[in-house]
């Protein structure tokens, strides 16, 4: 890795990050991208022990879930928003490891995520705040994508989908707008399919969407639906069922892999599942966990993500732990945060040598 330029005053004096390496032999990458939030937020590139290599401290009140390499390998993605939602100031930002900012997409009323998708497209989450007879002012989820000639599509919205439903997270105060509806929480492009995987937390739910564009205006259209009260597939065992979910994407095996937060054994927890989906039976089967039993408990955030060695790392969000494991579910590497600090998005980069400048 080749991060020559990186300015030593952008490293933390103190870092907050304690790993342990349990086997060496069995580690997939060298260094870790990821997002610090809580206290002290931070973007950060660390190596396994935990030191940093580069970081760049975060702006007061504002969240930054996620970083990670652009396409092209040079330059770091990565956004914002308020922390306080009831101000708008979303964001895209393209920059170098030097901290300068290249490129800049406003993202309306965005929250949580973004991809970006070969074609030089930026999609993200956004809500959608309406006030209804019935219950209120409600929030609602919608994904909305920006071009590269600057044009803004609306590709999908919540609330052309599902009829309002009042749930058990229905007063979080996570949006201090109005009722807490669906909370799309993770937005995963599929490049098989030139579609998306879409979390909803709060009905537990993942849509599968296709993009078509018809006459230069691009949409979404909901194809299969994981979970929820619509779900077009049964779990397999049914104690499996998701709840809850975040970071759901597709394995290279065209699995679904994802964290859930549910009752186990009496107690509340976070696990990361594997699941084998079956159209003709229609079924999700789940062929690999990990952390259940463990007493882990994520109350927002946390992914897994697979490494080409069969090791996965599993991100516990908001308890601020990260876990490397192999495909027998032994610990190969750890990493815990400062109290008061926890982790957004967070993985392994294999190989950081081109980002730039130089």
């Amino acid at each position: 890795m080749v991060l020559a330029l990186v300015l030593l005053a952008c490293r933390p004096a103190d870092p907050d990050l304690g790993a342990t390496t349990f086997d060496p032999n069995a580690l997939a990458g060298n260094e870790l991208l990821g997002s610090l939030m809580g206290d002290d937020a931070t973007l950060f590139i660390s190596d396994r022990d935990g030191n940093y290599i580069w970081s760049l401290e975060g702006d007061p009140g504002i969240l930054n879930p996620v970083v990670q390499v652009d396409i092209g390998g040079q330059w770091l993605l990565y956004n914002e928003f308020a922390e306080d939602r009831t101000v708008d100031v979303g964001a895209i930002k393209r920059v170098g490891v030097d901290g300068e900012v290249r490129e800049n997409w406003r993202t309306e009323q965005a929250h949580h995520t973004f991809v970006e998708l070969p074609d030089g497209v930026m999609a993200y989450l956004a809500v959608d705040i309406r006030d209804t007879p019935e219950h209120g002012t409600v929030v609602g989820d919608r994904v909305v994508e920006i071009h590269p000639d600057g044009s803004t599509f609306e590709v999908f919205n919540i609330w052309n989908e599902l009829e309002v439903v009042e749930h058990d997270d229905w007063n979080s105060d996570f949006y201090p707008q109005g009722h807490d509806w669906t909370h799309g929480n993770a937005l995963w492009y599929d490049e098989t399919i030139d579609g998306y995987l879409v979390s909803f937390r709060n009905i537990s739910a993942i849509y599968e969407l296709q993009r078509k564009e018809v006459d230069g205006i691009w949409t979404a259209e909901r194809t299969r639906t994981f979970g929820g009260d619509e779900s077009d597939f049964t779990v397999d065992p049914p104690e499996a069922a998701f709840r809850y979910p975040h970071g759901v994407h597709w394995t290279s095996d065209r699995t679904l892999l994802l964290t859930s937060t549910n009752v186990w054994e009496g107690v509340e927890q976070t696990w990361a599942s594997e699941f084998e989906v079956d159209d003709d039976r229609g079924t999700l089967t789940e062929i690999w966990n990990y952390g259940r039993g463990e007493e882990l408990y994520a109350y927002a955030l946390g992914e897994a993500r697979r490494y080409d060695n069969g090791n996965t790392l599993v991100n516990f969000g908001t308890a601020g732990v990260l876990h490397e494991v192999d495909a027998e579910g032994k610990i190969v590497w750890a990493m815990e945060t400062d109290v008061g600090q926890f982790f957004g998005r967070t993985h392994l980069a294999e190989d950081l040598s081109k980002l730039q400048p130089q």
